[in-house]
């Protein structure tokens, strides 16, 4: 069960340099108790919005 989840790509917004945004679950973190953490890059992804 993962509860924190990076996304990283390509941003249009920032001419197309590498972002990162992030998203968290705290009711998984309350049941694992310690940080579980994925890291994907989608380099076909170029929208924070859609990221």
């Amino acid at each position: 069960m993962l509860n924190e989840v990076v996304v990283r790509f390509k941003n249009r917004d920032r001419n197309w340099q590498t972002d990162a945004v992030s998203w968290r679950n705290p009711a998984a973190y309350a049941v694992t108790g310690r940080p579980l953490t994925q890291a994907i890059e989608c380099d076909w992804i170029t929208d924070p919005a859609v990221a």
